[in-house]
């Protein structure tokens, strides 16, 4: 399979196939044929395809690039006259060769020059329609970072401004572990405004963001609650699209925890393995979850648009919703 993948996406090796193909064309026609061919038929044909790939490749990598644009048109032009003319000349050489000047040079140089323009014609159609493909794929890249752009400046300010509530509620109650949390606070700010905005970032501080925001949000909570949080595995040498795991992790604390007024239950595994990142998160609700409408573009909803942009095809997200639990099940191929 790989064979031929490499074969269909190699673009010499298309070439070449190609050459061959229209080569063995003309030998296939000139076998089934009722004369036989003359002498050094096959040889001379090799030539003609020879010439003929020589004018299309200095049309193709010399003239299309350099003169097929506004301004250059004229010489453009000229130039391309020039290529025909040259490029005529010896296979009409050839082919009066090959038909023992049974036509005059007159037609037979006409009807190489027809030849060397349908050439042309299939080589400027080709380079046209690749260059369009290429426009179009550097668009849709284009559009794609934008949008990866504008999910995180969403995400950000969203974590930011819930790390200030925390923060706020250790003061009002004068906590003596603000000072502890504010140094956490500035680690989350710090990743937030210096790696967030990387298009990756080295899976240990991503692991080391979360485990500061867990001990943020545990020191915050008043009733009792059990949170525990493990990492299994090495991160060493993988990274990770930033702020991809957090969310999920936001979303026990914000949507379970908070909203109950009995002993809640936040669960987080983080697993390494060789085929990559597993994350489960599970946490307790109330039967009846409240109404807590969120802003566009933030929570799960925004992490599953980032999950789709950046690992296409290489991420499972399972959520499991029942009137007690709330469970999260990620795999990401890292």
């Amino acid at each position: 399979m790989s064979v031929w993948k490499t074969l269909f996406t190699s673009r010499p090796l298309l070439h070449v196939l190609f050459w061959l193909t229209w080569y063995g064309y003309g030998v296939y026609f000139t076998l089934i044929g009722i004369s036989p061919a003359p002498p050094n038929y096959y040889g001379l044909l090799l030539l003609i395809h020879g010439v003929l790939a020589a004018v299309c490749y200095a049309h193709l990598y010399g003239l299309l690039p350099r003169l097929l644009r506004p301004g250059r048109y004229v010489y453009y032009g000229l130039s391309l006259a020039g290529l025909v003319g040259v490029g005529a000349l010896p296979l009409t050489a050839i082919a009066l060769a090959l038909n023992n000047h049974q036509h005059g040079f007159g037609q037979t140089f006409s009807a190489e020059l027809t030849n060397i323009a349908l050439f042309l014609s299939i080589t400027t159609f080709l380079h046209q329609y690749r260059q369009l493909q290429r426009n179009n794929q550097s668009l849709r890249e284009k559009q794609v970072e934008t949008e990866l752009n504008l999910l995180k400046q969403q995400v950000n300010p969203h974590f930011f401004f819930n790390n200030l509530n925390s923060l706020y509620s250790l003061s009002l109650a004068q906590s003596p572990h603000t000072p502890v949390q504010i140094l956490r606070l500035a680690d989350l700010m710090r990743y937030m405004f210096d790696f967030a905005p990387q298009p990756q970032v080295a899976l240990q501080k991503e692991i080391e963001y979360i485990q500061n925001y867990v001990a943020l949000e545990s020191m915050r909570l008043t009733d009792p609650t059990t949170v525990r949080l493990t990492v299994q595995g090495d991160p060493a040498g993988r990274v990770i699209a930033p702020m991809m795991l957090l969310p999920f992790v936001e979303n026990a604390f914000k949507h379970g925890i908070e909203q109950q007024s009995r002993q809640g239950v936040v669960s987080i595994d983080v697993g390494i393995q060789a085929n990559g990142l597993f994350l489960w998160v599970e946490n307790t609700r109330p039967p009846v979850v409240l109404s807590q409408p969120e802003l566009p573009g933030t929570g799960i909803a925004n992490v599953r648009k980032r999950l789709n942009l950046t690992y296409p095809n290489q991420h499972t997200l399972h959520i499991d919703e029942s009137p007690g639990h709330f469970r999260v099940s990620l795999h990401l191929t890292l």
